[in-house]
């Protein structure tokens, strides 16, 4: 027995109360009036719940990453070693948020959740190969499921990825967070802004990573939807501008022409793409982010698909979708017929790692 009581104690009595099923501090007590169990455990004395709540209260939100990221320092050497048959070609990190409700009334944090339990939605973030949690984060009982999940995610994928060919993020719709899809998609940086930069190898590390990814998939050609302040420092970079201005072969004249729709270079067709949208709000957005863009194959058999939802009618209901619906309804006064057709789309890509985004740092 220690008095006072050593760190030790404290995080041995918390681990002894979980192992016997506990799930509140006052669940120490137990143990304490436990004879068998502290005979057995060679002890005369245990922290008592007041005194283990002051222990927890300590440590701050930092002081719980710090042990996380302590626990995650030692699992790079067994994934190196032993563990390293178990993380195989694909590392799959899943991600998913829980409830745990709680019977404290004014504990720090608690809310509701849409269920209608008082609790915390905590978030995990774990390797599914080896079954070992990587992040565990505390969020009020009515945070969504996909809250902060980015800033995990990224870590999560920092540490598994020096160990795995491929790293594959599972999560629910909900974790379909689509502002941080580019930065997890493969990325080459073309360094337009060096006058020695060889843009000829940044092309070919593009098309290696997309050849990589295709897995048996065909293609017939790479293309590359740029933004107009990369495609205007490709082509006057030192290394590619004696190739646009000589582009003559194919039958155009650059110096007469305007050929930014169609610029191949050392395997990649370059088009400059500028379009924008309009969003339910009234602002607009452009698709391709200024001094980006992003390269794809072409002539893919399984790769991309597009889908078509039902339309807003009774008799779609629970129907597979269709390109376009079209439908002729007479007015009652038999004066005309209107015609209404509606088509809600979505292209998908069945193959997200073939899409490579290409950017310039400078």
């Amino acid at each position: 027995m220690h008095l006072p009581y050593h760190e030790s104690d404290h995080v041995l009595t918390l681990a002894y109360s979980v192992l016997t099923g506990g799930t509140r501090l006052e669940d120490v007590d137990r143990l304490r009036n436990d004879v068998p169990l502290m005979n057995g455990l060679g002890a005369r004395l245990l922290p008592d719940p007041t005194t283990t709540g002051d222990f927890l209260r300590r440590f701050t939100e930092a002081d719980i990453v710090a042990l996380m990221d302590a626990i995650n320092s030692v699992r790079p050497a067994l994934w190196r070693g032993r563990g390293a048959g178990l993380l195989g070609e694909v590392a799959y990190l899943d991600v998913d948020g829980t409830i745990v409700p709680t019977m404290g009334e004014l504990k720090q944090g608690m809310d509701i959740s849409y269920k209608g339990i008082w609790g915390y939605a905590p978030l995990l973030v774990t390797l599914a190969n080896t079954r070992e949690v990587l992040y565990l984060v505390n969020r009020p009982g009515n945070a969504p499921s996909h809250l902060d999940a980015a800033t995990w995610i990224d870590r999560a994928v920092d540490l598994v990825a020096p160990y795995a060919q491929r790293v594959c993020v599972r999560g629910d719709t909900d974790f379909s967070l689509t502002t941080n899809f580019d930065q997890w998609a493969q990325r080459v940086d073309f360094v337009l802004g060096t006058g020695t930069t060889n843009v000829q190898a940044k092309v070919r590390d593009v098309l290696r990573k997309i050849e990589t990814e295709l897995k048996g998939e065909t293609m017939s050609g790479v293309l590359a939807l740029v933004s107009p302040e990369f495609f205007d420092k490709l082509i006057g970079h030192a290394k590619v501008e004696d190739a646009y201005k000589y582009f003559s072969s194919t039958g155009a004249q650059p110096l007469r022409e305007d050929t930014r729709r169609r610029f191949p270079f050392a395997g990649i067709v370059f088009e400059e793409y500028n379009a924008t949208v309009t969003l339910s709000t009234g602002a607009t957005e452009t698709l391709v982010a200024a001094g980006e863009g992003v390269a794809f194959p072409i002539g893919t058999l399984d790769t991309f698909v597009t889908y078509g939802a039902p339309a807003n009618l009774i008799e779609t209901v629970n129907s597979i979708g269709l390109p376009m619906y079209a439908r002729q309804l007479a007015r009652p006064d038999g004066s005309a017929i209107e015609v209404k057709t509606e088509a809600s789309i979505l292209p998908v890509n069945k193959r997200p790692r073939l899409a490579v985004k290409i950017h310039s740092s400078n």
